[in-house]
Parts: structure tokens; sequence; C-alpha cells
């Protein structure tokens, strides 16, 4: 596991030297939830990370929701999962570029390679289709994901 964590941090500096411009980001380890280090069996793959809408800590993920989907991953056990973007760089919201995704993509395999999940969830269908179309190996599920917030 810390063998694991440790590429993970060097795979972050790595990302974070070529994509200084791009503003890169990564999921905190925070309120016992591992974000980016986590090296369980399941990964957690968002599309990227966005500068519009709430913040949190100048981030495009409001304060809610953030807190809501790491409640959902401690209640369900999944602390230690995996949870990163196809793409690193922070943009407005709007769709994928292609570009965007072959920036990055070598980033994601990499990423893939060092946890080695069992399971992937793609949070949506436009994180599903780049990786049914692009993974090389074979993950056993492949799982579509809707955070519910709570209606106030």
């Amino acid at each position: 596991m810390e063998e694991k964590r440790q590429w993970l941090l060097e795979l972050k500096a790595e990302i974070e030297r070529q994509l200084d411009r791009r503003d890169p980001w990564f999921f905190p380890s925070q309120d016992g939830v591992e974000g980016y280090l986590g090296t369980g069996p399941v990964m957690i793959v968002g599309q990227r990370p966005s500068t519009g809408g709430g913040e949190l800590g100048g981030r495009g993920l409001s304060a809610v929701a953030f807190q809501a989907f790491y409640g959902s991953l401690k209640r369900n056990g999944l602390e230690n999962a995996h949870v990163t973007d196809l793409v690193k760089e922070q943009k407005k919201v709007g769709a994928l570029s292609k570009e965007e995704l072959e920036r990055n993509w070598r980033f994601f395999e990499s990423e893939l390679s060092i946890v080695e999940p069992i399971v992937v969830v793609a949070l949506g269908n436009d994180v599903l289709e780049p990786l049914v179309r692009r993974i090389d190996r074979i993950v056993p599920f492949l799982a579509r994901y809707t955070l519910r917030l709570p209606v106030r």
C-alpha cells in the first residue's frame, strides 16, 4: 500500500510539472477518505475538475456535494477507493474535448496500472464511454454511479 501511495505521489508531481499552466487538481485526502491517494480495489472516475459552480478551496466542487460524496464513500466502506478524474485540468463546465482526453490519457493509464483496481466506477456516461473504448485490459466490472444529494 505505501509503495503504491509513493508511486501515486510521484505521478502527481509529474502531472503537476507537465500540466502546470492548466491548473491540475486531485481529490484530497480528507475526513478519513484517501481520495487520489486511495489504493483500494475500487477506482472512482469523474470527468474533470470544474472551475464553475460552488467552490471548495477554490475548486468547482461545492462543499455540500464534496461532503456528500465523501460521506457516501465512508458509509459504504470505500474510504480507501482511488478517486480521480479522466482529465486533471480544470475548466469551466463543458464537454470534454478529444485534445484534453489525449493530453491526459497517459496519466490516467498510469494511475490504473498503479492502483490495479478490481472495479472501476464511472461517474456518468461522459466518463464511461472513453473508458469502454480505451481500456486495453479487462476490468471485471464497469459501472455508472449518480450521486444523489439531499434536497433542502
